[in-house]
């Protein structure tokens, strides 16, 4: 009896043994092979007082199949749809794996993560299946002014109250009764252009000045009018230094551009539409001194002949520094010129994309030329960056590239990440261009593309990069690149 109850002893420590051993009662589980996803950048609505939050978030980039995405959630919830003054808003939204047999989140993988170009936070669920990523907004301002139209004149009106600031009159009037409110304060404000719903027609620029104005973030609908070479809406002056911020939807449909950033000012465009179908006017164009524009958001449509983005020369020196950050955004040309392009001049620009899509149809949609021998261009491409064209033929479409890298300055190109690709067609040898395009640059230049950035021709005759007449300039591709297409290094013509 004693020996049959040790069998039994036995045998029950033995399938315990093995039932720990071999993983079971949950005490071991089987290791999780799925690859883990670096990547996540997505865009919500930037909030402003007075402006509807969206519950719909956007891929900021190209990785758009890798994972799906969920409804914001605004903390503390919106009233009415709309964001309220003076309040500090947190943007949650959770992001599933759209194969989660295969992928994956942990925090530790996450690379790069954010919401509209900002380091986001990260919660892993549902065993990897899901991450809740999330951001906290500067407040919103506490003051918020509604700019409506009387004919051809406006009428200021301070959100809450119904007795307008002026009587009917010119935007300059107009914008005087505002500060006249604030004396001689220079506080953050918002400006709504319009009603809410219809947008309000501009014909003469609207200029913010640092010496007149704080902080000013812009809002509403405007249609321009504005022809020549004049500008929309203008921000200028170093010091104190001129700071716009707008979310507007601006609509021109005169031969003039949309913002203008003068004497060390700085705009930033988080959010709205900006449309230009003209053949001259720029949607951005850099002018004198040393002055930043960031575009966090927004979608960007040229339908005319006019570059979209442009660095001009009318003045500056060698030591004017303009700098292009691009951390979101769509970008669309559909018209034969490029969606970004410096003027020939002596000064430093400095372009940095880390997010959003910039497209151009059958032509160039980053286009970094100009300047001689003194000049300095730097160009840092990393992150979710989507350089997408479709150069789709003619007889120069061999010479270009979607990235287009060419004049006598000296070049600091960096290209650590992203997606850079042409689909365009074409039957003719090289017709339909190349994705990158590197020609004579400076002997000092230095072109280095690195990390797991993604290079793409697709389609037609052409190639992934080429490079040509760079005499002693430096390419250097790194092992992690991912080329798909053929390739034309050193080439001569």
């Amino acid at each position: 009896m004693k020996n049959t109850v040790k069998l039994f002893a036995i045998i029950a420590l033995t399938a315990i043994i093995t039932l720990v051993a071999c993983g079971g009662n949950g005490s071991n589980p089987p290791p999780d092979t799925r690859a883990i996803i670096e990547v996540a950048s997505i865009s919500v609505t930037h909030p402003v007082t007075g402006v509807t939050g969206s519950t719909i978030a956007a891929f900021n980039g190209w990785h758009i199949d890798e994972y799906t995405l969920g409804p914001v959630v605004w903390e503390p919830a919106l009233e009415g749809g709309k964001f309220e003054a003076d309040t500090v808003y947190k943007a949650s939204v959770t992001i599933t794996a759209a194969d989660t047999d295969e992928t994956r989140f942990t925090a530790a993988g996450f690379e790069w993560v954010k919401i509209n170009g900002e380091e986001a936070g990260v919660v892993i669920g549902n065993g990897g299946n899901t991450a809740t990523l999330s951001y906290t907004f500067p407040a919103t301002t506490e003051l918020l002014y509604i700019i409506t139209a009387d004919g051809t004149n406006f009428i200021a009106t301070k959100s809450g109250e119904t007795e307008p600031l002026n009587t009917a009159g010119t935007m300059t009037n107009t914008l005087q009764a505002i500060r006249d409110d604030f004396e001689d304060e220079r506080p953050p404000v918002t400006i709504q252009f319009g009603n809410g719903t219809d947008p309000l027609t501009l014909s003469a620029a609207v200029v913010f000045s640092g010496s007149n104005w704080g902080q000013v973030t812009m809002s509403g609908k405007i249609t321009s009018t504005i022809d020549g070479n004049n500008t929309t809406i203008q921000v200028q002056n170093t010091d104190p230094k001129g700071i716009l911020t707008s979310v507007a939807d601006v609509n021109v449909t005169g031969s003039g551009r949309a913002f203008q950033v003068n004497d060390g000012a700085e705009l930033t465009i988080a959010g709205g539409t900006i449309t230009s179908s003209n053949t001259q006017g720029a949607i951005v164009r850099f002018e004198h001194m040393s002055s930043t524009v960031n575009i966090t958001g927004g979608t960007f449509n040229v339908t005319g002949g006019s570059q979209g983005i442009r660095f001009n020369g009318n003045s500056g020196s060698a030591t004017t520094h303009l700098r292009l950050n691009i951390h979101g955004g769509t970008f669309h040309h559909t018209n034969g010129d490029t969606m970004i392009a410096p003027n020939t001049n002596d000064w430093v620009t400095s372009v940095n994309i880390t997010g959003g899509k910039i497209q151009g149809d059958n032509n160039w949609a980053l286009y970094r030329h100009g300047g001689n021998t003194d000049a300095t261009r730097n160009l840092d491409i990393s992150g979710t960056a989507w350089i997408i064209g479709t150069i789709a033929g003619g007889d120069w479409g061999w010479a270009r590239g979607v990235l287009h890298i060419e004049g006598s300055a000296t070049w600091n190109v960096n290209i650590s990440g992203g997606k850079i690709e042409n689909i365009g067609t074409g039957d003719a040898e090289n017709s339909s261009g190349n994705t990158i395009r590197h020609q004579n640059t400076n002997i000092n230049s230095e072109i280095n593309i690195s990390g797991k950035t993604i290079i793409v021709r697709e389609g037609g005759e052409g190639f992934t990069i080429s490079q040509r007449d760079n005499v002693g300039s430096k390419m250097t591709i790194g092992p992690d690149v991912e080329i798909i297409g053929p390739q034309d290094l050193d080439a001569a013509f």
